[in-house]
């Protein structure tokens, strides 16, 4: 559609929205990490990474607000109209592909 001299009273874009995304999420020493930003490889020591309040794959409250960030994310983008994928990667020292690019509930899982 062309454009028009002044604003349209009935928008002209379509709503429907097709998207593959991938999340990337950052277990890197520095988010356990509370006094050693260097630190917190697998969560150890678990002294100064660890957080009791989640569990050991979690690892401290840092990366489950980084994972409930995730599931907002997903739960909003999932109510826009069309084909939708998701996928995730966790990196570290290294990275690994967490989700395969999948629906919603196989993501928020």
């Amino acid at each position: 559609l062309a454009p028009t001299a002044s604003p349209s009273s009935s928008p002209s874009c379509s709503k429907e929205v097709d998207f593959d995304i991938c999340f990337a999420l950052d277990m890197s020493g520095s988010v356990c990490s509370k006094f050693n930003p260097i630190g917190c490889n697998s969560c150890n020591p678990f002294d100064e990474c660890r957080d009791f309040t989640v569990n050991l794959e979690t690892c401290c409250d840092n990366f489950r607000s980084i994972q409930d960030f995730t599931i907002d994310m997903v739960t909003a983008l999932d109510r826009f109209d069309g084909e939708k994928s998701y996928s995730m990667v966790q990196f570290a020292s290294g990275g690994t592909l967490e989700q395969f690019p999948g629906d919603k509930l196989s993501t928020i899982d």
